[in-house]
C-alpha cells in the first residue's frame, strides 16, 4: 500500500480504521506501523480508527503515541475533526469511533462544504442497502452520503472493494482491505486511486 504512493505519485494517503485488528497487539507491531508510515514522509497520511481498533483508554491509541509520526494525521476525536491541505486546497473530515456509543453515526456532524476546493471524508461504517440492515451498528445512509454535497467518502469496515455512489452526487467508495481477510475479499491486494479533477 506505501509502495502505491510513489508509483501513482499520490498527493496524500488515506486508512479508514481497522489499521490494528484489536487493542492487543504488540508494541513492536505498533512501532513498526508508525517507521513504515514514514517511509513515506513528507507525504500526509490521514487515518480514523474503526470497530477493530475502537477508542479507549486500553486501546491502542490509549497506550502508544501514534502523533510521533509528522505525516501521520489521526483524526481520533469522538465528535470529529478536519484538516487543511492548502498546498493541496483539500479539505478532509473523519470522525473517531467509539465502541461505547451504541448509536455511533460515521457521518454525524460532517460540516458543510467550505472554500477549499476539494472535501474528502472518511467514514468507517456499514452501509445501508435496505431495511434489512437496520440491525447493524454504525449505520451509513445513502441520503446522508449524498446529502454531504462533498467531491469524495472514502468508506471503511467492508472488507471487499465496493462502490456504493448509486446515482447521487457523491462518489462513495469502500476501497476494500489490501490484503485477503476472508473468503469476501476476492480483490485482495488492491489499493484505491482516487483522482479529483474539475471534469
Amino acid at each position: 500500500m506505501l509502495d502505491s504512493v510513489a508509483v501513482h505519485e499520490a498527493d496524500a494517503l488515506l486508512i479508514v480504521g481497522d489499521v490494528f485488528d484489536s487493542a492487543r497487539v504488540t508494541p513492536e507491531t505498533v512501532e513498526w506501523f508508525l517507521d513504515q508510515v514514514e517511509t513515506i514522509s513528507p507525504t500526509p497520511v490521514i487515518a480514523i480508527n474503526g470497530n477493530h481498533d475502537t477508542l479507549g483508554e486500553r486501546s491502542v491509541y490509549g497506550r502508544h503515541d501514534v502523533r510521533r509520526v509528522p505525516n501521520l494525521h489521526y483524526l481520533l476525536e469522538r465528535g470529529g475533526r478536519s484538516l487543511h491541505f492548502d498546498e493541496l486546497d483539500l479539505h478532509i473530515w473523519g470522525r473517531g469511533y467509539d465502541e461505547s456509543d451504541w448509536h455511533f453515526r460515521p457521518l454525524e456532524g460532517l460540516p458543510r462544504r467550505g472554500g477549499d476546493r476539494w472535501h474528502v471524508a472518511l467514514a468507517h461504517g456499514h452501509y445501508v442497502r435496505s431495511e434489512a440492515d437496520n440491525h447493524r451498528a454504525m449505520q451509513i445512509h445513502p441520503d446522508e452520503i449524498h446529502a454531504t454535497r462533498w467531491d469524495y467518502l472514502a468508506l471503511g469496515h467492508w472488507e471487499a472493494h465496493e462502490d456504493v455512489s448509486g446515482d447521487g452526487p457523491v462518489t462513495a467508495v469502500y476501497s476494500g482491505a489490501p490484503m485477503p481477510i476472508s473468503d469476501a475479499n476476492t480483490k485482495a491486494g488492491w489499493v484505491m486511486v482516487v483522482d479529483l479533477h474539475p471534469d
